[in-house]
C-alpha cells in the first residue's frame, strides 16, 4: 500500500502496469432490489453481469438461489449453480452445494414414477452435492451447521433409499440405513 499512498507526491498515476479497473456493482444493486421484494428486477440486473466481470460467479450463484427458493425452478437453479461453479470452483459457498442437492433431489422426486432413469441420475447428483456438505461442514456458520448437516444426512439417506427401490442394490440400502442411524443420533443430541 505504501507504493500507492505516497503522501510526498502531489500526483499519482494509475495507468500502464498500475492501471486500476473500476467495475459497476451489479451485485449490490441486485441485492438491494431483492431485499425490496423486486425479484424480477434483481434477476434482470444479475443476468446483465458480463462474463468477464469479477462478480459474474457471485451473480450466477445469487441467480441460482433466487430460482430455487423464490421461483421454485430447479432446472434454472442448477443451470446457474453450474455456471457459478465454472467460475468460482472452491469459492462457491458450501450452502450452495446444499441448495444444488435440494434442486437435484426435487427433480428426482418429480421423475421417480415417470422417468426412473433420469430420477436415478438426479438422485446420484443430489448425493454428490450433499457429500460436499459432509466434507466441508466446518465451513458452515456455527449457527447453521447442525441444521444444515442434519438435513443433509436426511436427504442423503432418503436418496440412497430411493436408489435402492429403483435398483435393488443392497449397498444403497446399507448406506441409507447407516446415514439414517447417524441422523437419528445427531438429532437426539
Amino acid at each position: 500500500y505504501k507504493k500507492y499512498l505516497s503522501f510526498g507526491e502531489k500526483r499519482l498515476s494509475f495507468t500502464g502496469d498500475e492501471v486500476i479497473h473500476l467495475y459497476k456493482d451489479y451485485y449490490a444493486a441486485a441485492e438491494a432490489e431483492y431485499k425490496e421484494g423486486n425479484i424480477h428486477e434483481a434477476i434482470i440486473t444479475l443476468q446483465s453481469v458480463p462474463p468477464d466481470h469479477p462478480d459474474f460467479g457471485k451473480a450466477a450463484e445469487f441467480l441460482a438461489f433466487i430460482y430455487l427458493n423464490d421461483l421454485k425452478d430447479n432446472e434454472q437453479s442448477l443451470y446457474y449453480y453450474n455456471r457459478a461453479i465454472e467460475v468460482l470452483n472452491d469459492e462457491l459457498s458450501v450452502i450452495s452445494y446444499y441448495n444444488m442437492g435440494q434442486a437435484y433431489y426435487n427433480i428426482a422426486e418429480k421423475l421417480f414414477y415417470t422417468d426412473p432413469g433420469k430420477a436415478e441420475d438426479n438422485y446420484k447428483n443430489a448425493i454428490s452435492a450433499f457429500n460436499v456438505i459432509r466434507e466441508k461442514k466446518n465451513r458452515l456458520s456455527a449457527n447453521r451447521r447442525k441444521n444444515v448437516y442434519l438435513n443433509t444426512l436426511f436427504y442423503l439417506s432418503v436418496s440412497y433409499q430411493k436408489l435402492y427401490y429403483m435398483t435393488n442394490q443392497k449397498e444403497y440400502f446399507s448406506l441409507a440405513a447407516k446415514l439414517f442411524q447417524f441422523f437419528c443420533l445427531l438429532f437426539l443430541f
